[in-house]
């Protein structure tokens, strides 16, 4: 059994496992830079749309710099994260409904709509000096949804440019702004999709995590996905290979000097993990839930298929939480134990939450 809590992964694409598989991801770690174009279509001209959002410039604002200031707030400002924005409208070849975006779209087509957008913007926009695109469509088209490209191993060419990080972004920026940015970013930095693909969709994440719920009440990112992205480093990581306690600082708050995440190791792949999380930052909208969450991690899940399971206090609401309902939160005097994994976890203090942590095989 791993002793230093980075958990394997056996699963292909995106997953939870620790590593990132930076071959074909973006790091984290490292500065990342992005081009932000905005196209429109014969048939949806930005012309006839009225107000702001006939503007580039109001495309900048809602995910650019509005997806900075939630990286700022979850990174603890160490990401360092840079978007180059075009301001002006780069026309599409191709009516909009023809490039079929819609839900549940082909892989075929995706790319074809990024070699378009590539095609349209390549003699204005070196793309070879950034880590990603972002494609913005004028609002009013056929473009509902904002999926994301990760193949750096097979990139979209056009004219001897290669991208294969890319996010197309439709209607839903409107409403969900910079933290739709974030999410789909996130998948950019190797972070999977912790809502289910099939079936009730956020009932094992429940509120948490900007990769499951992007508008719930507690989107900040679980500590296990900021220790993955270098935001958190060893020295705020507890490992329990053994029973013992530790203090843990909200993870909504600086971990300097602190300890904000706490990795139980079942096997190689698997762990539960703890932190502590308050209505605070992005995650004001909690309001006055605060304690320990406790969930388990599977590094043989890929994205969508339960990569974390955010524990219940209560076993029969086990993968059947209410998102807009967080009641997760572990409070003093009460107790998680898991017998069959051999593992019992007493809260004990609220301070921030001292956690005492029993190995009991």
């Amino acid at each position: 059994m791993i002793t230093d809590g980075k958990l394997l992964s056996d699963a292909r694409y995106l997953n939870d496992g620790y590593a990132v598989d930076t071959s074909n991801c973006a790091d984290a770690r490292r500065e990342f830079r992005a081009a932000l174009i905005c196209v429109d279509f014969n048939n949806a001209p930005a012309s006839g749309v009225g107000g702001e959002e006939s503007l580039p410039s109001y495309y900048d604002r809602i995910l650019a710099r509005d997806g900075a200031r939630v990286f700022g707030i979850a990174s603890y400002g160490r990401l360092k994260f840079t978007v180059d924005f075009y301001d002006k409208w780069f026309r599409m070849p191709k009516p909009d409904a023809d490039y079929h975006m819609e839900r549940v779209m082909t892989a075929r087509d995706h790319r074809a709509y990024i070699a378009d957008a590539m095609s349209r913007c390549r003699s204005e926009v070196p793309l070879s000096e950034y880590d990603a695109l972002y494609i913005a469509a004028v609002k009013g088209s056929a473009v509902p949804y904002s999926p994301t490209l990760v193949d750096r191993r097979n990139p979209v060419e056009c004219g001897g440019d290669r991208v294969g990080l890319a996010v197309t972004f439709g209607s839903d920026m409107h409403t969900r702004k910079g933290k739709l940015l974030a999410h789909e970013t996130g998948h950019i930095f190797g972070l999977p999709d912790l809502y289910l693909f099939e079936g009730d969709a956020f009932a094992r994440c429940g509120a948490y995590d900007l990769m499951g719920l992007i508008d719930g009440p507690a989107p900040d990112y679980l500590a296990w996905h900021k220790y993955r992205l270098g935001w958190l480093t060893e020295e705020n990581v507890r490992v329990f290979d053994k029973s013992g306690e530790v203090r843990l600082t909200p993870v909504e708050r600086d971990p300097r000097g602190s300890v904000s995440l706490a990795v139980i190791p079942i096997d190689d792949y698997t762990a539960y993990a703890v932190e502590s999380r308050r209505a605070e930052g992005l995650d004001e909208k909690l309001g006055s839930a605060k304690g320990a969450l406790v969930y388990y991690i599977d590094g043989h899940a890929k994205s969508g298929c339960g990569c974390v399971t955010v524990m219940p206090k209560e076993r029969d609401k086990y993968m059947k939480l209410n998102p807009m309902k967080p009641e997760e939160l572990f409070l003093p005097g009460e107790t998680f134990a898991d017998e069959e994994r051999g593992v019992k976890i007493d809260f004990i203090a609220t301070d921030d939450d001292t956690i005492r942590v029993t190995r009991l095989t």
